[in-house]
């Protein structure tokens, strides 16, 4: 049995190229490199047994010779892939499952059922150069590049990627390797293995997205460092996720899930920072800060399309007027056209950051500045939670009518602090949902303002008959709504904390 340790890396076509070209040269390392065309034919049950219990079997032919593998549950840690694996030489492509461990089934499987059950469900063929690189250090790394295709039902999908494996030695030398790369052609983190793309193109699926949940899971118990890391791989694997939806699909929601997890990690940065003393995070968090920039554009665009959608809140209304939703479509695609947030994914300017984060939660750097991430977290979560929590009820006083323009430039700091709320809220026994709820009220208030407020900057230029009309209504929809947002600021204001 082997654990693979490995970093998946998206790249451009070209990528072969540069690696034999600009990369290899550059490396101050021994290179032994072959090609070899792989054909790989994965296996599952009809009901898929077998990816229920997380395994993934294989049988890959190279030049007459063919070996079984089976991957069962690993995990991927910011981006880098660890999971356990098992090669079985065969004879012919006809996998035998009684040659693995039998301590490798789930309990209680019947090996010899499973076998007559399996069948091929899709195949993955492509071109693998493979650079076993030997450092000056002695660690040993194994870089492929691939190129070719996944296979399923008819339907296929592109394979263009570089995997980065730890042979033998410091783990922490891949990230060299991959910035080296990066710094020559854009990439970005990969979390999804050519298997689980296959089972998707099998059942004839586009990969979905998913919200955050409601809050981090840990414990009352845990240190800063476990509250960091629990972080960083849960919002790391979101935009990873995410990123690979949009790109996927082109969903608007994709992007705005995007958003937040880069938002959700720029404050986990700035939680944490004073907490360690550590300055690797506050550079992190800078590169997060100039990344988002990037992005400026995006809440004006959602605003637009909650306005068009038809489970908007306003679409009773704004859905009588076929011309202003024409012309908001129009808006929505020359925002696209303009900003091209494809173009922004593909840049490598994010996979830089991926790949900073991800070098982070392996090498854990606080650790050599003392002990300040052994401390409880608890201890130091009560004190952040409260401070924050404090400015927001300065910026937004009881008893004292708060305008629209108030709640708008106030929403930065709302958002800032139910973020550490989902950062830290899981380690009190007291549930803050009562608490949080009328400022997450408050939250989607702001959002209709953005729309309301876009409506009325896009109506004059709209050229539509009812304009006045259509103002006047936006105007009466906006006092409203500003009425409510006062009575869930009175009504949070008086909640009582969970900390």
């Amino acid at each position: 049995m082997d654990t693979e340790i490995e970093l998946k890396l998206i790249v451009p076509e070209n990528a072969g190229h540069i690696i034999e070209q600009q990369l290899l040269p550059k490396l101050d390392a021994q290179v032994e490199q072959h090609q070899a065309n792989l054909y790989n034919q994965y296996f599952d049950t009809p009901e898929q047994a077998l990816r229920q219990a997380d395994i993934g079997m294989r049988v890959r032919g190279v030049n007459g010779r063919f070996e079984q593998t089976i991957k069962t549950a690993g995990k991927v840690v910011g981006g880098l892939h660890q999971r356990p694996e098992y090669n079985i030489p065969l004879q012919d492509n006809q996998p035998d499952l009684s040659l693995f461990p039998e301590h490798i089934w789930p309990e209680n499987t019947d090996v010899s059922l499973l076998q007559q059950q399996i069948a091929p469900l899709f195949t993955t063929h492509f071109l693998r150069s493979s650079y076993k690189l030997t450092l000056t250090n002695g660690t040993q790394i194994e870089l492929v590049f691939d190129q070719g295709e996944v296979l399923a039902n008819g339907r296929k999908q592109a394979i263009c990627e570089v995997e980065l494996e730890l042979l033998s030695g410091n783990a922490g030398d891949i990230f060299d390797v991959a910035e080296a790369l990066m710094a020559l052609c854009p990439c970005r983190l990969g979390q999804q293995s050519k298997a689980a793309r296959g089972y998707m193109l099998a059942k004839g699926k586009e990969l979905e997205g998913r919200e955050l949940p409601r809050f981090l899971e840990l414990t009352d118990n845990v240190d800063v460092e476990t509250g960091l890391c629990q972080a960083l791989e849960t919002l790391l694997s979101q935009w990873l996720h995410q990123e690979a939806c949009y790109l996927d699909s082109t969903h608007l929601k994709d992007l705005r899930r995007l958003n937040q997890a880069l938002a959700m990690l720029e404050q986990t940065m700035q939680l944490y920072a004073p907490l360690l003393g550590a300055e690797v995070l506050q550079q992190c968090q800078q590169s997060l800060t100039l990344y988002r920039q990037r992005w400026h554009w995006l809440e004006g665009l959602l605003a637009i399309k909650g306005l068009r959608s038809k489970k908007g809140p306003y679409q009773k209304r704004l859905g009588k007027s076929p011309e202003l939703l024409s012309y908001l479509h129009g808006r929505q695609q020359g925002i696209l056209q303009q900003y091209q947030p494809e173009q922004i994914l593909l840049t490598g300017d994010g996979g830089k950051v991926q790949l900073a984060l991800s070098k982070l939660l392996w090498q854990k750097p606080w650790r050599e500045l003392g002990d300040a991430w052994q401390a409880p977290l608890q201890r130091e979560a009560r004190e952040c939670l409260k401070q924050r929590w404090q400015s927001v009820a300065a910026a937004l006083p009881g008893q004292i009518p708060q305008s629209v323009s108030t709640y708008m430039s106030n929403e930065g700091l709302i958002r800032q602090a139910l973020y550490e709320g989902f950062l830290l809220a899981n380690v009190f026994s007291d549930k803050p949902d009562q608490f949080r709820a009328p400022w997450l009220d408050i939250l989607d208030g702001i959002e209709e303002l953005r729309m309301l407020q876009s409506l009325q900057l896009e109506l004059p230029a709209a050229g539509i008959e009812d304009t006045n009309a259509l103002m006047a209504w936006s105007q009466e929809k906006l006092q409203a709504l500003w009425q409510v947002m006062e009575q869930s600021r009175n009504a949070a204001l008086q909640q009582d904390v969970y900390w």
